[in-house]
């Protein structure tokens, strides 16, 4: 009867009791088990009905130091078994927290700021804990790396049945940072072991979306098997598996991580063999990777990763190039953005559309390290290419506008063996074909080159230095020097297509084998000589053709100890004198085998649109002075020149002799690359004339 009478009041009473004498009591339950200092600032309530439970609110849980708030609950509610009440014990059915704030910080030293109650064992509890349920509600959780903040904003955790064989977790969150957000949501089949204290989460999968100003798209999926430790805290994920993607600009990155086996807890982080791909893929090209370690471990306070050995291969292709890298190097992985190669040796080779013949190979030392997050490679590099010493530096800011700067010493670069062979049909370029400068516009670099020699085709420079500044669709070389053909280059140049494509350049050449470098470069092999030339020139145009045609500026050459090819005009003039037949003026087509040798040849030019005039030519032989004027047309391939040659002292050679004091205009006329020279006769037969009267 009396039990009866008992239960029914319970069952009329107040469905919430007012327990906030309990708050002292609760309090000192939590420091025993935790050694932290806890303050219930709101009620204590107990409900009876529909389920028996314990509400606490405005609940403070401080640091270690006991004055530092750590987390604060806007309430919490533990559930309690029915029928362990009616014989005095209280059990714990189901837990849920609303409205929690915390705080985790790490040190300079790598501590967190929860350590201390991962370390210190479980206090005995009148309380027992078993379990079907825990609820995480609207929980904020905030992680403090220095000057680095992560929060965990709209937390829901929901832990079903933990203890049985069909336990669930759910965990949804929105994540952000300064300059990103996403959500996560993670999910597996949870299992808890109470006896060695171990938490299994099976099949758990993690997703993570998100967005940041450069970064769009953003996706990562993970799954392992997780096994949770407390008394030592260690979380273990086998055949852990991830897979990323993000678009930045037009690139997409991928990246996919395989382990066997990774481990974080008190000892530090480790993990089994691990291999990662990954690749950036452009509108025309793609970077491609792929990592090997036997192992990466990191130790107890750093967030740091390290491996003494690890493999990396690299593929770069693009339409007009490719070039493949393999790496061997210790590696060190630093906050899960900034990786490192401290010492590297690296074989590789390099590939080019123009360069047909083979590949250039590469082998090098040095070390590399390339930082994510504020997206930057750096590059220290010595050994050879193609054989040949190179020491080399190289840093890049900006994966999608990227920003380059640079050091190179090269020893020696031969590309003739991987120039294409010209087959005897092969045509000249046509230089009214558009000229493709597509390349400099996404281009910012600067730096500095030096080459010991050059070999390009029949080409062949020493002693290159140049420093190169190329951004906004310009470039320039500036300084410019180089040793070529006995002598030395030294200037400026600069390229800037912007609008219609235009070059300049100043240049001062000393010493130069003159006769050499046109029949190398333009084929034209009618002067021989050593050279002395001031050029300053500019041009513009969307190819060689127009370039050409609008070439303007300054030329001041002097030669010596040279010779004029096509023609030998002592002897022309000295077969004028001996055939008065030719006095009527006839033609003389250029005859290679023959030339004009002089001892010094001094001639100023001025350009405007392709045209080249001069009005100052002086040249002197052993025995003749020459004088010039006239005019060279580039850009459509023609001469207007004429020469005025006349004897000078005492020849010896009669028929030359006779010739003193006349001056015998030569005119040089037709295609500038075959052009015919006429001699001018009326002068000579003014002379022949006056003899015979």
């Amino acid at each position: 009867m009396i039990a009866g009478i008992s239960l029914l009041m319970l069952a009329v009473a107040p469905p919430l009791i007012n327990l906030s004498f309990l708050a002292p009591a609760a309090e000192q339950a939590v420091a025993n088990a935790t050694g932290r200092r806890l303050q219930v600032r709101g009620s204590i309530h107990a409900a009876l009905l529909p389920r028996p439970g314990l509400t606490l609110g405005e609940i403070t849980l401080y640091e270690a130091d006991g004055r530092t708030p750590f987390a604060v609950l806007d309430s919490a509610r533990l559930g309690l078994a029915w029928l362990p009440l009616l014989f005095g014990r209280s059990e714990v059915t189901d837990l849920r927290l609303d409205g929690l704030k915390a705080n985790v910080v790490r040190s300079e030293e790598g501590r967190l700021n929860i350590d201390d109650l991962f370390r210190r064992p479980a206090e005995p509890s009148r309380l027992k804990w078993q379990l079907a349920r825990i609820d995480l509600n609207r929980a904020l959780l905030e992680y403090r790396d220095g000057t680095d903040l992560t929060r965990l904003d709209e937390v829901e955790i929901h832990l079903a049945d933990p203890e049985s064989d069909e336990g669930t977790a759910t965990i949804a969150a929105t994540l952000r940072q300064p300059d990103w957000q996403g959500k996560v949501d993670a999910n597996g089949a949870l299992r808890f072991n109470r006896e060695l204290g171990v938490t299994t989460l099976d099949r758990f999968n993690l997703r993570l979306t998100g967005d940041a100003a450069n970064w769009k798209g953003a996706e990562l999926n993970a799954s392992a098997k997780l096994n949770v430790t407390a008394m030592p805290w260690r979380v273990s994920a086998s055949q852990f598996k991830a897979q990323a993607s993000v678009k930045r600009g037009e690139q997409t990155w991928r990246m996919k991580v395989d382990t066997p086996a990774l481990q974080v807890g008190e000892s530090g982080i480790s993990t089994g063999a691990l291999t990662s791909w990954f690749s950036v893929k452009g509108v025309s090209r793609q970077l491609e990777g792929e990592l090997t370690v036997a192992k990466l471990q990191g130790e107890r306070y750093s967030l740091s990763l390290a491996a003494d050995a690890a493999a990396l291969k690299l593929k770069l292709d693009d339409p007009v190039q490719s070039l493949w890298l393999d790496f061997q190097s210790p590696l060190r992985i630093d906050d899960g953005r900034r990786f490192a190669l401290s010492a590297f040796s690296l074989t590789g080779a390099y590939r080019h559309r123009a360069l047909p013949r083979g590949a250039i190979n590469v082998q090098l030392g040095g070390n590399v390290g390339l930082d994510i997050a504020h997206e930057r490679l750096d590059w220290r590099s010595h050994g050879s290419i193609d054989k040949a010493p190179i020491t080399a530096s190289f840093s890049l800011s900006d994966f999608v506008s990227p920003r380059y700067e640079f050091g190179v010493d090269l020893a020696k670069l031969d590309l003739t063996p991987y120039l294409p062979v010209a087959a005897a049909e092969a045509k000249v370029a046509d230089p009214s074909h558009p000229l493709d400068w597509s390349w400099l516009a996404p281009l910012n670099a600067k730096g500095e080159l030096k080459v010991g020699e050059v070999n390009i085709g029949k080409v062949r420079l020493f002693n290159l230095a140049t420093r190169i500044d190329a951004h906004d669709k310009r470039a320039a070389l500036d300084p410019f020097s180089v040793d070529i053909y006995g002598g030395r280059m030294r200037g400026t140049l600069a390229l800037d297509t912007r609008n219609a494509p235009s070059l300049s350049l100043q240049q001062k050449l000393t010493g130069m084998e003159v006769g050499a470098l046109l029949t190398d470069t333009l084929t034209l092999d009618r002067f021989e000589g050593l050279g002395d030339a001031d050029l300053d020139l500019s041009c513009h145009g969307n190819s060689v053709a127009e370039w050409r045609r609008s070439l303007e500026g300054k030329v001041k050459v002097k030669l010596t100890r040279g010779a004029i090819g096509g023609i030998d005009i002592a002897d022309a003039l000295r077969s004028l004198r001996l055939n008065l037949a030719r006095l009527t003026g006839a033609d003389f087509k250029a005859d290679k085998a023959r030339k004009t040798r002089f001892s010094d040849l001094q001639a100023n030019f001025l350009l405007k649109d392709g045209i080249a005039e001069n009005q100052d030519l002086r040249i002197r032989t052993s025995i003749l002075k020459l004088a010039g004027d006239g005019r060279f047309d580039l850009g459509r391939n023609a001469v207007d020149y004429t020469v005025y040659a006349s004897v000078s002292g005492n020849t010896g050679v009669p028929e030359l002799d006779a010739l003193r004091g006349v001056e015998i205009p030569i005119h040089i006329g037709g295609a500038l690359d075959s052009p015919t020279y006429k001699v001018d006769t009326t002068p000579l037969k003014g002379k022949v004339t006056a003899k015979k009267q």
